[in-house]
């Protein structure tokens, strides 16, 4: 069953819920990605990763937050996940 609502986790189990204003976050979580643009750093909770062109958020939870992420088959199984090639060559 996929979360509804603001996808921005709160704890290990938990997402916020509120409603979403763009793509897949809430109005305050939104702020906070927005907070980081020009930054290193992903501004996803716990997330290690550079954020992509200095936009705050890295290429994966950006892909998350917008909704862009779609169920895929792969050589190693289904996956919810965003397509990577690049990936999917090296696991054969």
């Amino acid at each position: 069953m996929a979360p509804q609502g603001c996808l921005w986790p709160t704890s290990y189990y938990t997402s916020c819920g509120a409603a979403p204003t763009q793509g897949r976050l809430c109005t305050y979580h939104l702020g906070q990605v927005l907070a980081h643009v020009g930054g290193w750093g992903c501004a996803w909770p716990g997330c290690q990763r550079l954020s992509a062109a200095g936009g705050g958020i890295c290429t994966f939870h950006a892909a998350i937050a917008t909704g862009k992420t779609e169920r895929q088959t792969h050589d190693c199984g289904p996956w919810l996940t965003t397509c990577r090639p690049d990936a999917r060559s090296q696991n054969r």
